[in-house]
């Protein structure tokens, strides 16, 4: 299913494509290489060695939401990109700091506290588990809250939690998972 691109940073101009399998409504992506949560670079990008590619066209189904009656209307959810309010990047600066702390890759911080946001581009990641499911080199590139719920602009379902993407060290392959929160 295809779920939304993301612009990949440096030039040339490239996205990122994320594609996810759906099994009873839970999104793939528990293994960033197990092939079923896919994050493809183009132009000029890799394929995955994992990854299975049909032929070309356009077939599948993309995002949907749950209506009231229980039926599924299918929706593009469009988000604008914007700096986020100074406290607010600050208190995600802590909490990626308190993780690296947790991890054994930065000093002892004091435990955040703050507001966070759950959907954003760049920046440092804050993982539910505090340790990063792509380690570095790999670069994180966004995250993305959930959205499994009746009212919800989307049905998109990490079982409540977030999903990850990142970039090879030469930004022409891709990676995601999800964690639970």
């Amino acid at each position: 299913m295809f779920i939304g691109q993301f612009p990949v940073p440096g030039e040339p101009g490239r996205l990122a494509y994320l594609f996810l399998e759906e099994e009873d409504e839970i999104m793939g992506g528990l293994d960033p290489e197990r092939g079923d949560g896919l994050l493809l670079v183009q132009p000029g990008g890799r394929i995955p060695p994992f990854a299975v590619i049909g032929p070309p066209g356009p077939r599948g189904r993309t995002l949907w939401r749950c209506e009231p009656d229980g039926g599924r209307t299918p929706v593009e959810y469009h988000l604008d990109v914007a700096p986020l309010p100074e406290n607010v990047d600050r208190a995600m600066d802590q909490r990626a700091a308190f993780q690296r702390y947790l991890r054994d890759e930065g000093p002892e911080v004091p435990f955040p506290d703050g507001d966070h946001v759950h959907d954003h581009l760049g920046g440092d990641p804050s993982h539910p588990s505090g340790r990063a499911p792509v380690p570095a080199p790999w670069q994180y590139l966004f995250a993305l809250a959930d959205a499994p719920d009746e009212g919800d602009p989307y049905v998109l379902d990490f079982g409540y939690g977030n999903g990850f993407g990142f970039l090879s060290p030469d930004g022409l392959e891709g990676r995601f998972c999800w964690e639970a929160r």
